[in-house]
C-alpha cells in the first residue's frame, strides 16, 4: 500500500472516529402525538403534519363544546357510525380542506346525510392511510356491536409512535379478543362507560346496556392490552336515556382495583 493511500485512510479513520457512534445507526425518532379530548366521544389526534379528528361534533349547549380547530395541512375525520351525537360533517367544514377525507364503514357511508364532505368507505380490517402524502396515520376499521342495531366500527389508529383505540360507542362483543390479538396492545384506549340505555321509539324494552358500563370497559382495556385509558361517552343522561349513576366514579373505582392507568380528560384537555 502506498504511503499516501495509507495516510488517508488514517484520516478518514479519524473523522469517522470523531462523531458520536450511534449517529449512523439510531433511526430517528418519530413524531410525538398529541391528543385532545372533545366533547362527548370527540377526539383529535395530531402528529407530523396531520390532524385526525374521530367522532368529532359540536355542541353549543355541552359544556366545552367548541368550533373544531386544526393549524396542520392534513386534515381528515374517522366516525365510528352515522348517530348525530358521534357523526356531524357540518362541524367538519369549517376544518376541512380539498384533500380532507371523513373516513367510514361502507355500510355507514349508504347513511351519512351530508355529501358536501367527501366520504371515503374503508372495508374492515383494511389499513388507509392519512394522509398518504405524509402516512403520519394508519388506521383500520374494526368490528363494533351498536346498542341500536345501526351499522357500527372501532378505530385502530396508528400514528405518532402510538397504537391507539377508539371505540365508539359498543356494547361488549366477542370481537375483543381477536382485535387485542392482532393489533394490541394500544397505548391508549378511548372506551365509553356510562353503559346507556335509550327508551325512544322502538327501544322500550332495553335487556342489557348498550354501551359498555364503568366495570366492562375495566375488563375489556385488559383484553384489548391497553396501557392508559380515557373514558368517554357519559354524562348525558336525559328523557328517555338513561346512564348508570356517576360513571366516572365508577370506572375510577373499578380501574383502580384492577391497577389499570386511566387519565380523565375534560373536553378541551390535552395529553402529550
Amino acid at each position: 500500500m502506498h504511503r499516501r493511500t495509507l495516510l488517508e485512510l488514517v484520516g478518514a479513520t479519524a473523522l469517522l472516529r470523531s462523531f458520536p457512534a450511534h449517529a449512523a445507526t439510531t433511526p430517528p425518532a418519530p413524531p410525538a402525538l398529541r391528543v385532545t379530548r372533545l366533547t362527548w366521544a370527540g377526539v383529535r389526534l395530531v402528529a407530523g403534519e396531520t390532524t385526525l379528528f374521530i367522532d368529532a361534533t359540536v355542541d353549543p349547549s355541552e359544556p366545552g363544546s367548541t368550533p373544531l380547530q386544526a393549524s396542520t395541512p392534513e386534515r381528515h375525520a374517522l366516525v365510528t357510525h352515522y348517530h348525530g351525537d358521534h357523526c356531524q360533517p357540518e362541524a367538519l367544514k369549517p376544518v376541512f380542506n380539498a384533500r380532507s377525507r371523513l373516513v367510514c364503514d361502507r355500510d355507514t357511508a349508504l347513511r351519512v346525510g351530508d355529501r358536501e364532505v367527501p366520504l371515503l368507505p374503508v372495508a374492515l380490517y383494511q389499513p388507509e392511510f392519512l394522509s398518504p402524502r405524509t402516512a403520519d396515520f394508519a388506521v383500520f376499521a374494526v368490528p363494533a356491536s351498536d346498542g341500536l342495531g345501526s351499522p357500527q366500527v372501532s378505530w385502530v389508529i396508528d400514528g405518532g409512535g402510538r397504537r391507539v383505540f377508539h371505540a365508539g360507542d359498543t356494547q361488549v362483543h366477542g370481537q375483543f379478543w381477536n382485535i387485542g390479538r392482532a393489533y394490541g396492545p394500544f397505548d391508549l384506549a378511548f372506551l365509553p362507560i356510562n353503559g346507556f340505555r335509550q327508551t325512544l321509539g322502538r327501544t322500550t324494552r332495553v335487556p342489557a346496556p348498550m354501551s359498555l358500563t364503568p366495570e366492562q370497559a375495566v375488563e375489556v382495556a385488559q383484553i384489548l392490552g391497553a396501557r392508559r385509558v380515557i373514558p368517554i361517552h357519559y354524562g348525558n343522561a336525559g328523557q328517555g336515556y338513561a346512564e348508570v349513576p356517576d360513571p366516572i366514579g365508577a370506572f375510577a373505582k373499578a380501574a383502580k382495583t384492577a391497577g389499570l392507568p386511566y387519565t380523565v380528560l375534560a373536553p378541551g384537555a390535552t395529553l402529550d
